[in-house]
């Protein structure tokens, strides 16, 4: 039976032979004779070498004197040079601790130099050309940083989320590197998979993008020798003939023979780096750990060092008077591409040359023959390897660029998604999360009511009471106190009763002077005779201990209670009107809320704060770290994840605000502010349409529209509007600069507040029409927006409902058309008598839906449900777009398929009753009128039998732009005519999009969205950005 052990074992074995019996072969040359010889026929090797060779193409990465330290006083790298070829595979060998992953970690940009330079593809790490951080490298960390309950699959499919490459292409890959690298099942978890087969997995993901630069941490610790070879070989396939370039650090020293350059590393000094096979001939070594060891060696002795690398530069460390030099062997051998020769240079210009392994036999014998006088000699050829598909060649080639290059995008739709979904399947493969998540909160918020579901009680205090008869008046104020309130403690004298409060057993102290009653009476009696005496001896005095303030200023509270009730009773017995003795204060009816306020209405809100942000922030946090500590947000940090896009995963918006209307209507609004824009531009209101909300605006980023006009499937939202038009006008206008605002309709998803009303039980608070909309939600957000942002006017891009209410507002109030520069208007309605889609068949129940005030919508997890278990499935997709279609028209092939779930999980938006009806009245009188109420309620509010119409023809803003469908079912084509005729002013643009299947909903999820629509909004709202 094949054992890998024995195998492994024998293939060692095997090696050693054939080793040791090559070795007695060789004439053992002294290290510096064999120098000095090589230096001498250095010409004959070169004419020996073959036909001339091209000038290589610059390196992948080129560092120069790069030093970095932690602490000043303790370097981490000292002054690193190194140059690591394109195509090539190149190890970086040392002991742990040498300065190796410091090294990785700048070149991924994840660090800065403290000194020197480091350039990657001829550019700066962290721009957004080369991609690094991002999908240009292919990291795989010496942890494992996957995360354990992830299936293979799903871990792929994370990854490949991560870096932007399509489903298809996913399934492709992991079907691939599952049978490559001898994996179970794709549906096996991680955390189920022994060590080796966890790294391989690692080393997976670490491919699966093809990405032209691999920098791989140990990646074949823990794996058997046979697969460990054929993993070398695919390393050599991706660099022969993709142009890969690899990185490679491993303890499997003797690996590093198959590398095309090496470099040795020891406490942040590169001590040499060269071709492996061309140093085991310079130190006459057996092995590449001999090599480390003699120039570890060789450095021990030397206090002052000078340490050559394989392009001639070297790294000096002054330590005393003397300098010594290690020499190095210099071979070079010039690659070329196919049968394209170029001339030859001078050894003293082959700085920046490669080098290629040359064995024994291609050396001649004659070394010792010098001819000064052959001037033809040429290097040797060697194939180039092609310039991978992906690499950022046009900035290596421009000899004139500075290095820099434009920042990162900070924010990437499909990036942002994969971490949603990893938060996602994380906690629901982690019950217990799950179970902290619901049960911690609800034990704080059942321990909260408990507490303070009720007020404070039993409040012990101290009373002091030098009044020794029964029928006192200072007994009578003390019945008047609310014994349940208040547990009253009796003292014989003031020490005591501080005492007490200094002893924790009461919390405040109340005190009666000896002669109150009667000097009370003479206060109130005779006020011409009042003196100090007489105010003193009528005073109670309350002693407050304001450390515990709640139960001061609730004693304090019932003190005054006491005190009017105590008045009222002593004005009544004295013959005087009680009234006279009342506070001259009169609460009256309540407006908003309760008269009978309890102590839970003050504490809530800490309460929410502490459940609501608090806890989320904690586990949010906690989740943070918990990825850092096991090395996932390193590894997500190198495929491209921003800082941005961790936070929004968990908080998803950066901003969000509360805005009141003037009926007491409180509505959600986000608002969206691109970072990275130094100077915002004006701010854009989007008013989404019927049955969504402002989520719809950021539906459809599945793609970008370059400028060359071509769809590209990378959502990518950078700083340049004209190269990021994506299909989320949401997020196209952020990255324009514009500040973006996304308010939410009453009633909908967010918006279900009131001041006064409670939705799930007062019918009033869904008794609101189209005007409701147009007259208070519209003019309270435009007023809150520019309040909020300085500016005068502000553009409003409106959807379906969105152009209705809009052309209300300004139909009514004609003057507010200056506010909005310009309005946008898609798939613009008003008259809706020529709607042909299935949403026609409940115009008949508009008397039902009038007559029962109320909420409207399939409720939002049975929508999520629908939406997960039928639009999510692959094969009954087609019927959620099938229904959609029935809704707004047939165009299947333009919606975007990849954020159908997206919009019917999201779709779960509650109206109003009244809303529809209001508008199957419009439907069926084809008519843009006001909502009809019956002649008794038209009479009194509208002073008319019939509900009037919208006055279309006094509008008077230039600033409105239709955009509409051919194919729109309910905004039909004769509808929007019939709109058009209406409007007495010139149109800033009336344009149709140039496909004859665009519907209804296409200008929120089609594919082509950006192409058609956003690039024609930022056109028309540039004309307005003066404002």
């Amino acid at each position: 039976m094949f054992s890998p052990k024995y195998y492994n074992r024998y293939l060692d074995d095997h090696f050693d032979r054939q080793y040791y019996s090559a070795r007695l072969k060789l004439k053992k040359f002294d290290t510096d004779e064999f120098q000095s010889m090589i230096i001498a026929n250095q010409q004959h090797l070169l004419a020996f070498a073959g036909p001339q060779a091209p000038e290589p193409r610059p390196p992948c990465i080129e560092t120069r004197n790069l030093s970095f330290h932690y602490k000043a006083s303790q370097p981490v790298l000292k002054n690193i040079s190194i140059n690591v070829p394109q195509g090539r595979i190149y190890a970086l060998l040392g002991s742990s601790g040498c300065g190796k992953t410091t090294l990785l970690r700048m070149i991924l940009g994840m660090l800065k130099p403290k000194t020197g330079t480091i350039r990657v593809f001829g550019m700066q790490p962290g721009t957004a050309e080369i991609k690094i951080p991002g999908s240009g490298v292919g990291y795989m960390p010496q942890d494992l940083a996957l995360f354990r309950l992830f299936s293979i699959a799903e871990t792929f499919e994370y990854y490949g989320r991560l870096y932007g490459i399509p489903m298809e292409t996913i399934k492709e890959r992991t079907k691939y590197y599952i049978e490559f690298l001898n994996l179970p099942g794709k549906n096996r978890l991680i955390t189920q998979l022994s060590g080796g087969q966890q790294r391989r997995v690692s080393l997976a993901v670490t491919l699966m993008h093809e990405p032209p630069l691999l920098i791989l941490d140990e990646p074949t610790v823990g794996v058997d020798s046979v697969l460990r070879l054929k993993i070398w070989n695919y390393l050599e396939e991706l660099c022969g003939k993709l142009g890969t370039t690899v990185i490679i650090t491993t303890h499997y020293t003797e690996e590093a023979r198959n590398s095309y350059r090496v470099g040795f590393v020891d406490s942040g000094i590169i001590l040499a780096e060269d071709n492996p096979q061309r140093l085991l001939f310079k130190y006459n070594c057996r092995s590449l750990e001999d090599v480390f060891l003699e120039l570890c060696l060789e450095r021990a002795r030397l206090p002052e060092i000078s340490v050559h690398n394989g392009n001639n530069q070297s790294t000096q460390v002054n330590t005393g008077n003397q300098q010594h030099t290690i020499p190095q062997v210099q071979i070079i051998v010039e690659e070329s591409d196919g049968n394209r020769q170029e001339s030859s240079s001078s050894s003293s210009s082959s700085s920046d040359r490669s080098i290629e392994q040359i064995e024994m036999s291609q050396i001649p014998k004659d070394l010792n023959n010098n001819d000064n006088n052959n001037n033809n000699m040429v290097p040797a050829t060697l194939p180039i390897p092609p310039i991978h598909p992906n690499a950022p060649q046009s900035q290596m080639d421009n000899k004139n660029s500075t290095g820099k290059g434009t920042s990162q995008a900070w924010l990437d739709y499909g990036r942002f998604t994969a971490l949603l979904a990893k938060n996602y399947l994380l906690y629901r493969r982690n019950p217990v999360s799950i179970i902290l998540m619901n049960v911690i909160p609800l034990v704080q918020v059942t321990l909260f009511c408990v507490t303070f579901a009720r007020n404070p009680e039993n409040i012990p205090v101290a009373i002091v009471n030098f009044e020794n008869h029964s029928l006192s008046l200072s007994n009578l104020f003390i019945d008047q106190l609310d014994q349940k309130s208040l547990l009253l403690h009796y003292y014989d004298n003031v020490d005591n009763a501080i005492g007490s409060v200094q002893n924790l057993q009461t919390y405040n102290v109340i005190t009666f002077p000896s002669n109150f009653s009667r000097f009370f009476r003479q206060r109130f009696l005779k006020p011409e005779q009042i003196t100090d005496e007489i105010v003193r001896q009528s005073t109670i005095s309350l002693f407050p201990d304001t450390t515990q303030a709640v139960f001061y200023l609730y004693t304090y509270q019932k003190v005054l209670e006491a005190l009017e009730k105590f008045l009222v009773i002593v004005g009544k017995s004295m013959g005087f009107n009680p009234n006279f003795f009342g506070s001259p204060v009169v609460l009256t009816e309540t407006m908003y809320g309760q008269n009978n306020l309890q102590y839970l209405e003050f504490v809530t809100p800490g309460m929410i704060i502490a459940v609501v942000h608090g806890l989320s922030m904690l586990i949010g946090s906690f989740t943070i770290i918990r990825e850092r500590f096991d090395g996932h947000l390193e590894r997500g940090f190198v495929a491209g994840i921003r800082t941005t896009e961790i936070l929004l995963s968990h908080i998803i918006f950066s901003e969000q605000h509360l805005v009141t209307t003037d009926d007491g209507y409180i509505l959600v609004v986000f608002r969206i502010i691109n970072p990275y824009i130094k100077h915002v531009k004006r701010p854009i209101i989007l008013w989404h349409g019927l049955g969504v909300s402002s989520d719809s605006w950021l539906y459809s980023t599945e793609g970008r529209i370059n400028g060359s006009g071509i769809y590209v499937e990378n959502n990518l939202l950078v700083n340049d509007c004209h190269e990021s038009v994506t299909n989320s006008l949401g997020f196209t206008l952020a990255a324009c600069g514009y500040d973006v605002w996304l308010p939410n309709s009453r009633s909908g998803h967010y918006s279900v507040g009131h001041i006064k009303l409670d939705s799930s039980r007062d019918p009033l608070y869904w008794k609101f029409s189209l005007t409701e909309l147009a007259l208070y939600d519209i003019l309270a957000v435009v007023e809150f927006v520019l309040r909020t942002t300085g500016h005068k006017s502000l553009g409003y891009i409106g959807h379906s409902l969105g152009t209705d209410q809009m052309f209300a507002l300004q139909s009514l109030i004609p003057e507010s058309g200056r506010l909005f520069e310009p309005f946008i208007a898609l798939a613009p309605v008003a008259y809706l008598g020529g709607i042909w889609s299935i949403a026609r068949f409940g115009v008949p129940l508009e008397p039902l839906l009038r007559a029962f005030p109320g909420p409207i919508g399939v409720p939002a997890p049975i929508m999520q449900l629908i939406a997960v278990v039928i639009c999510g499935n692959e094969y009954l997709n087609d019927i959620c777009l099938d229904t959609l279609n029935l809704i707004d028209g047939a165009d299947n092939p333009n919606f975007n398929r990849s954020t159908v779930t997206v919009e019917v999980g999201h779709s779960a938006v509650t109206s109003s009753t009244w809303l529809l009806a209001h508008l199957a009245q419009q439907v069926k009188s084809n008519r843009y009128q006001m909502m009809n109420h019956g002649i008794v309620e038209n009479i009194l509010r509208y002073g008319q039998n019939d509900p009037p119409t919208y006055p279309l023809g006094d509008i008077s803003s230039p600033h409105i732009a239709l955009f509409r469908g051919q194919n729109d079912a309910l905004a039909d084509v004769y509808d929007v005519e019939h709109l058009v005729r209406s409007l007495k002013v010139k149109l800033l643009d009336n344009y149709i999009v140039p496909y004859d299947k665009w519907e209804h909903h296409d200008f929120q999820v089609a594919i082509t969205q950006g192409f058609y629509v956003n690039r024609r909004i930022l056109g028309l709202l540039a004309q307005f950005d003066h404002a």
